[in-house]
């Protein structure tokens, strides 16, 4: 193992997203709820990760919350079988996966 690496962790996160102009993957909708998993160094870094492969699918990122490392999660004993199970899909490969898209009618539904 090279000693300038530092281990990359499996990160999750609750995300919040709106679709950039002329995206209608939502239909009408403002804009989107989903989790996220992904391997990464820091919190830092998995921030950056996902504004740039949600970016690729044109949506803005509005927020980013809970994030945490699975297995403080796992030890916290916090588990939600399905992240668990979409976790379990990175691979070497695959690096980044993120869940259903749950979309809300007025921006009164938005986290903040």
């Amino acid at each position: 193992m090279d000693m300038g690496q530092t281990k990359q962790d499996t990160w999750v996160g609750a995300v919040e997203v709106k679709p950039k102009q002329g995206n209608t993957m939502f239909g009408k909708a403002p804009g989107a709820f989903t989790n996220v998993v992904c391997r990464a160094k820091s919190v830092a870094e998995f921030e950056d990760i996902v504004k740039l492969m949600l970016g690729r699918m044109e949506l803005d990122v509005l927020e980013i919350e809970d994030v945490a490392r699975l297995s403080q999660i796992l030890e916290d004993g916090e588990v939600d079988e399905e992240l668990v199970e979409l976790a379990n899909q990175l691979s070497d490969k695959v690096t980044f996966l993120y869940d259903t898209f749950y979309v809300y009618d007025s921006p009164d539904d938005r986290i903040s």
